[in-house]
């Protein structure tokens, strides 16, 4: 077809410009992705899309690069991070050192990471929770990743990761091998297990526990003549350990059970008597042994260091029960000291504290003695000793006003009198949302003091167990709520008063006479004596510098 001369220069003046002609070959190029549209799309010279890049030995990804870094590294561990994350940026060095060893390892197991933040897509898909979050992919499977949760040191991530990808345990088959394996320092607990068939379920239950212990070296054995060397007549799974006793047998009778085996690796991997410093502090609070006796001493006194041989005599008996600890106020201790309530000079002492509770106790004056801290510890674990609040000194005057001042020492005897209703109102001094309430809780305490059957009171919240909040609010004791008044049976509801007081008209008066109108434990309608209503839903959300407490003297909602 014959073209007009126009067009003829039009097509010849577009293709010098390099623009493709309207149905020519090129227009298939534009936005499909190949070479050009990367480069332009990345900028001149950057990377393919999909390309792993390294920070140091630590592999980046994102949602990009995520599935190819799984193809080319059987054993991915993936720090999922927040870049303002104080957690994080705790782990960076140790993950960089972790990093390292494994890179002269073998190049099936490598570390990256992952800004958590910025991929929002990937921290969804594998639910991470918390920063940082470190997740295991095996053989570049995406779906089920392996979390890790030991220490965040770059010797517990090795040993973890070669544990993972490799054999779990280490066969022993001669005398030889098995004398090396048992007396090799690093770990300084060897676990073997003697077992007369090793394919049996009770030698798989020590390699599945082996796969995740990585504080310990786990290996296995059928020969007769070890059985005959290290003195075994049965199965049985023999702890060999540098300190303490040295060695601990653990005889299999019938079939192995998981958790008993696991609680008495917990029980003896740890040293009769602990010393707390902060190499040792996480080890301590990650044992799952929940009372702890604690020594205070000055170890640069030689009076002090002589105790210690009681203290560990004493311990041996509650193995596994009660975790024996020697602090040293020497040291940089002082932070205890505080949380304990207690001051240098006081030591040679003991304390007893379970820390899931953190009920503290302490003894009656005397010297510590193997018997002495015997018959503490009995006497606490028996119920016989009551626990102790940190407080202050009862002010003498604490009950000449309508208000009367509550601290550690009189709180109970004051607050869960069954003869009276008790409000407690819990404050931070020069707090600036307790000013208005503290001009009204002394007014609103005279028009209480005509009845018998009520009290107001004020309290310090540091010399009381009650927890805090950021708003104020009321809590209306009863035995139908869920949270327990350490030492009663009775227990508090928690409401909160939405913005401020201004749901009571009349202040602190109305307060006092507020009646719960259902008794459902989860919702209740407060009516004031002014006709105000308003409704109170708990869980509360978050913390106040004050609350209200009131405490019934029979049990029954106010």
């Amino acid at each position: 077809m014959h073209r007009p001369r126009w067009l003829l220069l039009l097509l010849l003046l577009l293709t010098l410009v390099g623009v493709p002609a309207p149905g020519g070959a090129g227009e298939e190029a534009v936005g499909t992705g190949g070479p050009l549209a990367d480069e332009e799309a990345n900028g001149p010279g950057s990377p393919p899309a999909d390309e792993v890049l390294e920070e140091g030995d630590i592999l980046v990804l994102h949602r990009h690069n995520f599935d190819r870094a799984l193809r080319a590294h059987p054993y991915l561990l993936v720090e999922f991070y927040a870049p303002g994350c104080g957690h994080c940026q705790a782990l960076a060095p140790e993950f960089s050192k972790a990093a390292a060893l494994l890179k002269n390892v073998s190049s099936e197991l490598r570390l990256a990471k992952v800004d958590g933040v910025v991929e929002k897509e990937l921290s969804e898909e594998f639910a991470v929770g918390s920063f940082p979050a470190l997740k295991l992919f095996k053989l570049g499977n995406r779906s089920d990743p392996v979390d890790y949760s030991g220490r965040r040191e770059a010797g517990a991530i090795v040993r973890w990761l070669l544990r993972k990808a490799g054999p779990s345990t280490t066969l022993l088959e001669d005398e030889a091998t098995a004398a090396r394996f048992i007396d090799s320092q690093d770990p300084v607990i060897v676990v073997v297990g003697f077992f007369s068939d090793l394919q049996s379920d009770n030698a798989a239950v020590v390699t599945t526990i082996a796969e995740d212990a990585v504080d310990f070296s786990f290996g296995l054995t059928d020969r007769p003549e070890l059985f005959q060397k290290y003195g075994v007549s049965r199965d049985t799974v023999v702890l060999f350990k540098k300190f303490d006793e040295g060695r601990v047998d653990f005889p299999v009778d019938g079939d192995l059970d998981l958790e008993e085996f696991s609680q008495f690796l917990l029980s003896h991997s740890l040293e009769l008597v602990m010393e707390y410093n902060s190499q040792t502090s996480s080890k301590i609070f990650e044992a799952k042994v929940l009372n702890h006796m604690l020594l205070f001493v000055n170890q640069t006194l030689d009076s002090h260091r002589a105790l210690r041989p009681a203290f560990y005599e004493a311990a041996a008996p509650f193995r596994g029960q009660v975790l024996f600890v020697v602090l040293d106020v020497a040291g940089d201790n002082n932070h205890v000291l505080q949380y304990f309530g207690m001051n240098a000079t006081a030591v040679p002492t003991l304390r007893f504290i379970n820390v899931e509770t953190t009920r503290k106790y302490m003894p009656q004056p005397g010297p510590v003695t193997a018997s002495s801290v015997t018959a503490f510890c009995q006497d606490v674990l028996g119920g016989k000793i009551k626990h102790y609040l940190k407080s202050q000194e009862i002010p003498p005057d604490w009950d000449q006003r309508p208000v009367k001042v509550l601290v550690g020492k009189n709180f109970e005897q004051v607050a869960f009198d069954e003869t009276k209703n008790v409000f407690v109102k819990f404050s931070r001094p020069q707090m600036p949302r307790g000013v208005p309430t503290a001009r009204r809780w002394p007014r609103s305490g005279r028009s209480w003091r005509a009845s018998t059957r009520r009290m107001r009171a004020s309290s310090s919240p540091s010399s009381t167990p009650p927890p805090m909040s950021s708003k104020p609010f009321l809590s209306l004791a009863s035995r139908l709520s869920s949270i327990s008044l350490p030492g009663r049976g009775e227990r508090w509801w928690s409401i909160k008063v939405p913005g401020t007081w201004r749901p009571f008209p009349n202040s602190w008066t109305a307060v006092a006479s507020c009646q719960l109108r259902s008794p459902s434990p989860r919702k209740w309608g407060l009516t004031a004596r002014t006709g105000a209503k308003m409704n109170c839903e708990e869980p509360l959300p978050s913390g106040p510098p004050e609350r209200v407490l009131a405490f019934p003297s029979g049990g029954d909602p106010l």
